[in-house]
This record gives C-alpha cells, sequence and structure tokens, in this order.
C-alpha cells in the first residue's frame, strides 16, 4: 500500500526532469517525472502507471496519494483532482475515485 512520496532528485543529465520515489510497504521505486508547472497531476498519473504495471490496486493506492500530495506540494486535493480529469489514465478510475472522496 503506498506509504509516501519523496523529491529525491533531478535526474542527471536529464534536464526539466525529476526523481521522485514512491515508497509502499512491498516496494520503492524510482519515477522519473518531466518538471512541470502543473504540480500533483503528473505525479498522480505515474502513480497509476506504476501500479497497473505491478497488477497491484490502483485506486486505493490513489487516494492515499492525493491525500499525502498536498503535505509536500502544498496544492490543494481538490486542484490536483481538477487538473487530472482531462486525463484518460485517471477517467479511468474517477468514477471509484469520487466515492472515496465522498467519505473524507
Amino acid at each position: 500500500m503506498f506509504r509516501s512520496y519523496e523529491n529525491n532528485r533531478q535526474a542527471p543529465h536529464e534536464i526539466g526532469i525529476m526523481v521522485y520515489r514512491l515508497i509502499d510497504d512491498d516496494f520503492i521505486q524510482d519515477i522519473h517525472i518531466l518538471h512541470s508547472s502543473i504540480i500533483g497531476s503528473t505525479d498522480i498519473l505515474a502513480i497509476i502507471k506504476v501500479y497497473e504495471e505491478r497488477g497491484l490496486p490502483v485506486v486505493s493506492n490513489v487516494m492515499k496519494a492525493l491525500q499525502y500530495l498536498p503535505s509536500i506540494f502544498g496544492t490543494p486535493m481538490s486542484t490536483i483532482v481538477a487538473r487530472l480529469q482531462k486525463h484518460s489514465e485517471y477517467n479511468r478510475y474517477k468514477e471509484e475515485v469520487n466515492k472515496y472522496m465522498l467519505l473524507l
């Protein structure tokens, strides 16, 4: 299950690429993300990809990430979710995520 997400460093020899470390109960994975002013949404899309590729539950981990990311980026969860609406990767899980958000 998702535990944390850390800004690890700038990728060497890759201008504009940041490396974040996704820490899960069962694994740690570095994620390379194009530095963007769209803080949070590109990170959630990368997190979705990691959990899909590993065949692990996506929605529960995305919810934990959505609760965690505002603490490191200072961007409200509602803003991050609003920015995700145009991405098909997120829209596959949107209805389930919205159900969880109602419980918060």
